[in-house]
């Protein structure tokens, strides 16, 4: 009898329990499984993205790797007409980029250290802009990108037109040798106020200086990257620059001669000599420009 009982309460014990596992899951383990899921998720996504992007990047630089063996082919056969001033044109960069077989615009391209051969240059392929360097023969992912030329053309084209070329012309007519620093108070402030009104460029964001000598007939517009600091002469560092060389062409008319260099920093001075104490390109003592066009 108590055998009977024993299995009769065996076999319910069994049925209420198949009857529990019947219902499933709980709310409580449901959540338990999501929120591990969603962890596992967490963890994996970024691991995949960092992959994708890896992948990606791989593909830009050895994009980029066949820009830099077409430079290379282009600045020997420059080199070989004795036309390697003329790298960055238009025109060689275009042959450079169709020589490489990259879909892209190469933005900019400089000569090497030696002189002989071109060097550093920075692509947009996609819309990723890789910069090399030469020297260090590395590639550079730019996360931006401010092209030197086009913002420096804006402010040139800005500043012999209008209201800044009434300051400029106004201020050169009382010399027969003067210049203009952009952060000098000669008339700097107020050419640099008249472009700001403007909204030319970005703000503070660059330096010029203006050179007129109207008895040698010698004109240049020359604009930094970005603006100078007094710190930047304590440092001994150094600014690239383009320039608009109007010289031969009777006041700040005509095409221009364009060159690009890297200038030094030093105080600057009125059209007297006298220095003074804010930042201005040194330019005097520059002996590699690079012609871009003339």
């Amino acid at each position: 009898m108590s055998t009977n009982h024993e299995f009769h309460s065996t076999m319910k014990e069994k049925g209420d329990g198949m009857k529990k596992n019947k219902k499933g899951f709980t709310l409580v383990e449901i959540i338990v499984v999501l929120v591990i899921i969603g962890i596992l998720m967490a963890l994996a996504v970024p691991a995949v993205m960092s992959y994708v992007r890896k992948a990606a990047d791989t593909k830009l630089i050895s994009e980029a790797r066949s820009v830099m063996v077409a430079s290379k082919e282009k600045g020997i056969e420059l080199v070989n007409k004795q036309q390697l001033d003329l790298l960055a044109t238009d025109e060689n960069m275009k042959d450079i980029m169709k020589r490489s077989e990259v879909e892209g615009t190469l933005m900019e391209i400089y000569k090497n250290k030696a002189n002989n051969g071109a060097g550093d240059f920075i692509v947009l392929i996609g819309e990723t802009y890789i910069r090399y360097d030469d020297q260090q023969q590395k590639y550079e992912i730019l996360t931006s990108y401010d092209n030197l030329f086009v913002k420096a053309n804006e402010i040139h084209l800005a500043l012999i037109k209008g209201e800044p070329l009434s300051i400029i012309q106004a201020f050169i007519d009382q010399k027969d040798k003067a210049f203009i620093n952009s952060e000098g108070a000669n008339a700097g402030n107020s050419l640099r106020k008249a472009l700001n009104d403007a909204g030319i460029a970005s703000g503070y964001d660059y330096s010029f200086r203006i050179y007129a000598s109207k008895s040698d007939n010698n004109y240049t517009i020359t604009i930094s990257e970005r603006k100078v600091t007094l710190e930047d002469i304590k440092k001994g560092n150094k600014v690239k620059v383009i320039q608009y060389d109007y010289s031969g062409n009777n006041g700040f008319s005509g095409t221009p001669r364009v060159k690009t260099a890297n200038a030094s920093v030093k105080l600057g001075e009125d059209s007297g000599g006298t220095q003074d104490d804010y930042a201005a390109l040194k330019l005097d003592d520059i002996k590699d420009w690079e012609v871009i066009s003339q």
